[in-house]
């Protein structure tokens, strides 16, 4: 039994793998050497293919943005890409390959949203995070003032911030402010934990979740993903209108 069986516990594991419903993934860690993503160009080309035979046909890439870690710019971002996509073109691989960003609400990212140097995808989508135990005041006002600046807030992987947990209806809260939520598909293997694996089902079951991405970062992601493809959720997922193959 492998350690995602166990995790799995009792729940229920498909026989068959379940295609994923959509072909283009909005969340990934693919510019190589700039965040704990991909770190070669190599890497970067092997996890590219491997999405592919996932059943991806279009990438964004989100490269963090993070004031205390990750200093990364809208130049470096897209020279980075730019290597990626020279590198793909060399090999014959052929997918549509963008880039946006993902940004986590800090005070850098205040400031960044000040001076609207923010990297956004499809119809001014803005991919973010927040930190993982606490809600703070600073993500009331990134999300008020996102808003009052035509963007649309796309929050990454809502079932593992640990302070939604035991507040559920903040997530329909969330919605009702016109915010998007993005889960990952690997939560349904149970490759954070248990918990964060029923929070996402449960955002399924309710109908809350509008986008769907992978967060590669590494190979065992993508491992995370095939496990994930025999979760009767993915099933569940098909009857969502996720809005990634809209872009």
């Amino acid at each position: 039994m492998s350690i995602i069986d166990k995790l799995l516990g009792k729940n229920k594991r498909l026989k068959n793998p379940v295609p994923i419903p959509v072909k283009t993934d909005i969340h990934s860690h693919l510019v190589p050497g700039i965040d704990d993503g991909s770190q070669s160009l190599e890497e970067s080309v092997k996890l590219i293919r491997e999405l592919q035979k996932l059943g991806f046909r279009k990438i964004i890439t989100t490269p963090h943005i993070m004031g205390d870690h990750y200093r990364n710019n809208i130049q470096n971002i897209r020279d980075g890409l730019e290597k990626v996509k020279d590198e793909l073109a060399k090999q014959g691989i052929e997918i549509p390959l963008e880039t946006a960003s993902e940004y986590y609400i800090d005070d850098h990212f205040m400031e960044l949203l000040k001076k609207d140097e923010i990297l956004s995808f499809g119809d001014r989508y803005v991919l973010v995070e927040t930190n993982a135990i606490n809600y703070t005041e600073i993500i009331r006002t990134a999300f008020w003032q996102m808003g009052l600046s035509g963007y649309k807030v796309v929050l990454a992987h809502p079932e593992r911030y640990a302070y939604l947990w035991n507040d559920f209806d903040r997530f329909h809260e969330y919605k009702d402010m016109g915010i998007f939520l993005q889960i990952n598909l690997v939560s349904l293997s149970g490759f954070y934990s248990q918990k964060v694996r029923e929070i996402a089902e449960r955002l399924i079951d309710e109908n809350l979740v509008d986008f769907i991405g992978s967060d590669t970062h590494e190979i065992r992601y993508i491992e995370g993903i095939h496990e994930s493809l025999h979760s009767p959720y993915m099933h569940k997922l098909k009857e969502l209108k996720l809005l990634n193959d809209t872009l």
